[in-house]
């Protein structure tokens, strides 16, 4: 080893003793400046954003997690699932009603879905003056955990509305339909328990709002509506209302057909299963004569955004 080589080896290894005998004790080497620390969004900044966000435009959409709120304090809770609510169409639902009165979480669990939200009797009581407004909700689906809100609306005679705001529709379906049972059941503890499969709760409510009608191009043919939960069709022939049981893919082939008359004579009217219809007079939907019917879930009309 020439002396320059030496030299500079034993320069390098002075640098090294150095780094070594600073504060970490650690290897140290060049030494960089430390980075800057970042800040985690608390759900206070969150929702102060969110609030200016909605006082600008006058809307903010709704932002559900795929995570629970994962909190053990009640004031918390309230705080984070606001701040991932929609705001600017339907009011959110407050922690406190207009006595004073704060609303308690409870937990309604059945064999697929577990809700976390405000009492149930709390969600009525709110609800009795028949405006729409948003719930808060966290729930365990098959499909995973999810935090955010449904939309329910009082529809009269213990019947509401319900329905998921910007989920997933995998998670969607679960949540709202469970909202919903727990809303309408006379033991709300057990509501969910006592069902046995939630999504088949909710097709079997579907199929019992029938169909409605719709115009179609054809001389005979007036309308056509069709319900899939069920596989309800009616056909709406000159005036004439008939009912028949096909499956989806037929009513597809049906309405698709260059020809519906022709489709349907070949397709339905003399081979498909019939029934006889009614109209419901409160809605004007077509059903099974006979059979339970619940006219489809409505809300009222959202405001119109205000902006600042």
């Amino acid at each position: 080893m020439d002396g320059m080589t030496h030299i500079i080896s034993a320069q390098s290894e002075q640098s090294r003793e150095a780094a070594r005998s600073r504060a970490t004790g650690r290897f140290g080497g060049q030494q960089h400046s430390a980075p800057e620390a970042v800040l985690p969004v608390t759900t206070e900044s969150l929702l102060e954003s969110r609030r200016a966000q909605l006082a600008a435009l006058g809307f903010v959409p709704a932002q559900p997690q795929m995570k629970l709120a994962d909190t053990e304090s009640a004031d918390l809770w309230w705080k984070r699932t606001e701040s991932i609510a929609e705001g600017g169409r339907y009011d959110l639902m407050p922690r406190r009603d207009e006595t004073g009165k704060s609303a308690r979480l409870r937990t309604y669990e059945g064999t697929d879905t577990k809700v976390r939200m405000p009492s149930v009797s709390a969600v009525r009581r709110h609800a009795a003056s028949g405006q729409t407004f948003d719930v808060p909700v966290e729930a365990v689906t098959p499909h995973g955990p999810i935090t955010g809100h449904v939309r329910v609306t009082h529809n009269g005679n213990g019947r509401y509305s319900v329905s998921a705001v910007g989920m997933p529709a995998e998670h969607a379906e679960y949540v709202a339909e469970s909202v919903l049972a727990s809303l309408e059941a006379r033991r709300p503890s057990r509501a969910l328990s006592d069902v046995r499969d939630i999504l088949l709760r909710r097709r079997e409510r579907l199929a019992s709002q029938g169909v409605r009608m719709k115009a179609v191009d054809s001389s005979w043919i007036q309308g056509v509506g069709y319900n899939p939960n069920d596989e309800q069709l009616v056909m709406n022939l000159q005036g004439r209302f008939y009912g028949y049981r096909v499956d989806r893919e037929t009513y597809e082939d049906m309405m698709s057909s260059y020809s519906i008359g022709a489709a349907y004579n070949a397709l339905v009217k003399k081979v498909a299963p019939k029934f006889e219809v009614t109209q419901h007079e409160e809605c004007g939907n077509y059903f099974y004569a006979g059979a339970e019917h619940r006219c489809p879930s409505v809300h009222n009309a959202p405001r119109q955004a205000q902006h600042a």
